[in-house]
């Protein structure tokens, strides 16, 4: 009998309070095989550990939603933790198996109001946004520009660490791509900033990939990417 939407979310639920009481080898033991190939027991606990470090005790939980795409059920749930929210992401298969897990920055609507994204103006500097188009990816980002254009001037792209971030690396109340972006505007430097793919797409994302992503290194094509290369190639 196929599983109803009551049962993944419910699973998804199970998830969670294993993740919250150190049960990580209950995670893995109802996971595909892709996945405990790619992930431990530790890991999954350090990866928790990281979330209480950064964002404070769970003190709320929201109500499960379920989607289904490509044969995959992604149900999400935003968690308040003290100092921010963010919002679970666990991917299931027909077999109510763990094919992805992720914890992403909540929705705006879930977060305080979120400062408008439109123009803002200093006394040094304006900005303007722009959207990067590539087929059907679009991508929001915002141009921060000195006053004073009369002559060429100097530009960088700020480019955000891992995970799901937006063009300020947005933690809480800090913004500090933006308040980077702005000051360098006021010293005559142009600024490139923009919302990261798996931002944007995020939840996509963890549909097609089942939460997993492997990189190949451009140099040598090898998999997973090499880490260290020079100018004569990948060691």
């Amino acid at each position: 009998m196929a599983a109803n939407a009551d049962h993944f979310t419910e699973m998804a639920g199970r998830h969670l309070e294993w993740i919250k009481t150190g049960q990580a080898d209950s995670v893995l033991a109802h996971a595909t095989p892709q996945v405990k190939a790619q992930l431990s027991a530790a890991m999954v606990q350090a990866i928790w550990k990281q979330l209480l470090t950064q964002a404070g005790q769970l003190e709320k939980q929201e109500a499960w939603s379920l989607t289904e795409r490509q044969g995959l059920h992604v149900c999400q749930s935003v968690l308040r933790f003290e100092r921010l929210p963010l919002q679970m992401n666990v991917v299931l298969d027909d077999a109510l198996l763990l094919a992805g897990l992720t914890f992403t920055p909540a929705p705006a609507t879930a977060t305080q109001p979120a400062t408008p994204a439109a123009t803002e103006t200093g006394a040094d500097f304006t900005e303007e946004d722009f959207v990067v188009k590539h087929g059907a990816i679009e991508l929001p980002g915002t141009l921060t520009l000195p006053k004073d254009l009369t002559k060429p001037v100097p530009a960088v792209v700020l480019v955000q660490g891992s995970g799901p971030q937006d063009r300020d690396e947005t933690l809480g109340p800090n913004k500090p791509f933006r308040e980077l972006a702005q000051a360098l505007a006021a010293q005559g430097i142009a600024v490139v900033r923009y919302d990261k793919r798996t931002k944007v797409y995020g939840a996509q994302t963890a549909e097609v990939s089942g939460g997993l992503l492997t990189m190949r290194c451009r140099h040598c094509a090898r998999q997973p990417c090499c880490r260290r290369w020079t100018s004569s190639g990948c060691l």
